[in-house]
């Protein structure tokens, strides 16, 4: 599911020219969004929280993304940085969350 949720964003960013929302300038703090999926009888599969920094984008043109999955009682968390440039490669992807995305 944490994959899922980094591919989510991906797709987002090559789709929506308004994504990624970039509040963080003034709050200074990532910024995040979720989504959740049901099964057909309509009970809660799983969902991802998509967490993202743009700091780096104009320095480096690298987003920092972590995405951490929910299934039942599971939980992964992985980061990847994006390269913003033709086909968004995945530069390097990690388990777990670093103490501090940049």
């Amino acid at each position: 599911m944490a994959l899922s949720g980094l591919e989510d964003f991906r797709s987002k960013v090559a789709h929506d020219f308004a994504f990624p929302l970039s509040l963080e300038e003034q709050t200074g703090v990532p910024l995040s969004y979720s989504e959740s999926f049901n099964s057909p009888d309509g009970h809660l599969s799983g969902r991802f929280v998509v967490e993202y920094s743009l700091e780096r984008l104009n320095s480096h043109g690298i987003i920092s993304v972590s995405s951490t999955g929910l299934v039942g009682q599971s939980q992964a968390t992985l980061t990847g940085f994006l390269q913003n440039g033709p086909g968004l490669p995945w530069l390097a992807l990690e388990q777990g969350r670093p103490a501090v995305i940049r």
